[in-house]
């Protein structure tokens, strides 16, 4: 899985949309307890960065599991207010996950 993960990291690099983010914002995301699935993405109007590794200031938080995040990317699955509520997606901005969305033209 981590490896899977590593390649839809890199590939967010290329899939980024300049122009959606109207200012620099850091995203953090935490997929499971393996530190191997810990991520910081930090976009600007023009640029996208890609860290491995946590980020204590971020803007943005996701946690959910490695298996989930993938469903997401790839258009599987659409976490609703259920899946907040049960604990499946945490954030501490689901606004944010949306904008995170456009810029990179994820499936709805």
């Amino acid at each position: 899985m981590s490896e899977e993960l590593k390649e839809i990291f890199d590939n967010m690099k290329k899939r980024y949309r300049q122009g959606i983010i109207e200012k620099k914002t850091t995203y953090y995301f935490s997929l499971g307890d393996d530190e191997d699935h810990k991520w910081t993405v930090t976009l600007s109007p023009k640029t996208c960065t890609v860290k491995k590794g946590k980020n204590e200031n971020a803007d943005c938080v996701l946690k959910t599991s490695p298996n989930l995040f993938k469903r997401m990317v790839y258009g599987k699955f659409r976490p609703g207010p259920i899946d907040f509520v049960m604990g499946k997606v945490k954030s501490n901005d689901p606004e944010k996950l949306k904008q995170l969305s456009k810029a990179f033209t994820l499936p709805n």
